[in-house]
């Protein structure tokens, strides 16, 4: 026992000493990493590109999810291509590889290796490894339609440097990026600048999972949440809050969420009268840290990253300034705006639209207004399916659920 306890100390003690001298390097590896890029760049335009590997990322790399996620399962299904997911999150890629997809983390070998062979990017919101890029036609896929000014159209007080290699390595390099037609093209352009001609109006591959379910559109989430949706779907009228991210670019943008008065209380007495169930899904880059103690009908839901899915399950969509009610449009179910913080927001942010005429649902500003707008609709009341139908009307040429296929078709021929 002795002897077992000494050798514990001891292997204790030599981990502990290796991962203090990791740490004392680890400011060293990062301007190694960083003399490299420039080499790494080079060799990335030098490597002989295959068009038919296809390269898929979303977000940062740490989750499977967005038009990227709905788009690389699509493809995977055509012989005539080859699909790779690279990620920087173990979990996920492992859970890929487990279900038969080929899939790899960006600081593999492997991985490594793919980034510098893929001739063609999918990419939501930048290459996760942009010094890997060299030749490759980068397709942006984009984050939605979007209500708030966004990049070029909104003040972004970054250093010259920055923007230089932001439009170097980003925006001047794809050569397609992913929008609808009418005003998210017109949206597009100007926040991007760009030309017309590398406007790939497809509609949002996400979308079409709004139309019909995936076969494994559950990796990447919370089969779980997925699952108690499902089952509260089945019982009663399901309510999803989904609000914006209010620290955008660096900045504050209205008031914060920890801050505002959602009336919960108010309204979980209201949900319990009519069976129906309000899920909070706050952004993946915030937290929601009320106590909810106390309230059987209003619970946050932890998606795992992906909402389209759970969409589909949703009776009533409940947003402020976020453009995920664009989506919701396509299921043409109610909606309510809940925007206390309206005036402090705009004086923040500004929108491509009036709000108050553009959103096609009920306006709350205040808790009181907010619990009895849910209460009309729980109880039958819509009053805003003709404004609905306009705004879907104005952001989407006939959707049909078919935009992967769109998308494909198109990259495939080019290639």
């Amino acid at each position: 026992m002795i002897l077992f306890s000494a050798l514990t100390i001891a292997i204790v003690s030599v981990a502990s000493t290796i991962a203090s001298v990791r740490n004392a390097f680890a400011p060293i590896r990062k301007v190694l990493a960083l003399l490299a890029t420039p080499i790494v760049f080079l060799v990335s335009y030098l490597v002989p590109r295959d068009d038919s590997l296809w390269l898929f990322m979303a977000g940062q790399g740490d989750r499977f999810a967005d038009n990227s996620k709905y788009l690389f399962l699509y493809c995977d299904c055509q012989p005539d291509v080859r699909n790779v997911w690279i990620g920087t999150d173990e979990r996920i890629v492992a859970e890929l590889r487990e279900h038969g997809y080929e899939a790899y983390t960006r600081h593999s070998l492997a991985g490594r290796w793919r980034l510098l062979r893929a001739g063609y990017w999918f990419e939501t919101h930048g290459p996760i490894a942009p010094a890997y890029a060299g030749r490759a036609r980068l397709i942006h896929l984009t984050h939605g339609n979007y209500l708030k000014v966004m990049l070029e159209d909104h003040t972004r007080d970054w250093p010259w440097i920055v923007q230089v290699l932001v439009e170097f390595f980003f925006e001047r390099r794809r050569r397609y990026v992913v929008t609808g037609s009418g005003p998210p093209l017109k949206n597009m352009q100007s926040m991007r600048g760009a030309p017309a001609d590398r406007a790939l109006m497809t509609g949002l591959p996400r979308n079409d999972a709004l139309f019909d379910a995936f076969q494994d559109e559950e990796l990447g989430l919370e089969e779980s949440a997925l699952a108690a949706v499902r089952d509260r779907a089945a019982e009663g009228p399901v309510l999803l809050y989904a609000p914006t991210y209010r620290e955008g670019y660096g900045e504050r943008n209205g008031v914060p969420l920890s801050e505002l008065d959602l009336g919960l209380e108010r309204l979980d007495s209201v949900l319990r009268s009519h069976d129906a169930t309000l899920y909070i899904s706050h952004h993946p880059a915030t937290t929601f840290d009320r106590d909810l103690e106390g309230l059987d009908r209003v619970t946050v839901l932890e998606s795992g990253g992906d909402l389209y899915p759970f969409l589909r399950e949703c009776d009533v969509l409940v947003t402020d300034y976020s453009g995920i009610f664009y989506d919701f449009l396509l299921l043409d179910r109610p909606m309510v705006f809940f925007a206390p913080d309206l005036e402090v927001y705009l004086e923040d942010r500004d929108l491509y639209f009036d709000y108050e005429d553009h959103v096609p649902g009920t306006i709350a500003t205040t808790p009181e207004a907010f619990v009895e707008s849910v209460r009309a609709i729980l109880e039958g009341a819509d009053e805003h399916g003709d404004d609905r139908a306009a705004v879907r009307e104005a952001f989407y040429d006939d959707p049909d659920g078919e935009a992967c296929e769109r998308v494909y078709h198109t990259v495939r021929d080019e290639a």
